[in-house]
């Protein structure tokens, strides 16, 4: 008789518990300093505050109300979105599409044209 192994594959999938919040856009040139600050105010009911980057779970952000950025460079481009861990409403929520980035090159002036 043979032996069968069987693999069993766990798939674990995080669901967002994210309100529906406007996304605000924010477009900084690197080098420069930024701030992104979640609207939680101090009410008992915010016993902390939760930071996500691209759907990671930024720890080291934990129960910061604001985050501050020196120097952007472009890695720090992508999604941010915070809420409080008792609050997950629009109120209690904000997302940022960060964007870092260089000025384009400035075009050429046009040719001026001597008769």
């Amino acid at each position: 008789m043979a032996q069968y192994s069987s693999m069993i594959t766990i798939l674990l999938v995080l669901t967002s518990t994210f309100a529906q919040v406007d996304i605000t856009e924010k477009k900084i040139l690197s080098g420069h300093n930024f701030n992104l600050a979640c609207p939680i105010e101090d009410e008992p009911r915010h016993k902390s505050i939760r930071w996500i980057k691209d759907d990671v779970i930024v720890q080291e952000w934990a129960n910061l109300s604001t985050v501050h950025f020196v120097n952007a460079t472009t890695d720090q481009s992508g999604l941010y979105r915070c809420h409080g861990n008792e609050n997950v409403t629009a109120e209690g929520s904000a997302a940022f599409d960060v964007l870092v980035g260089d000025l384009p090159a400035t075009p050429p002036p046009p040719e001026c044209l001597v008769q």
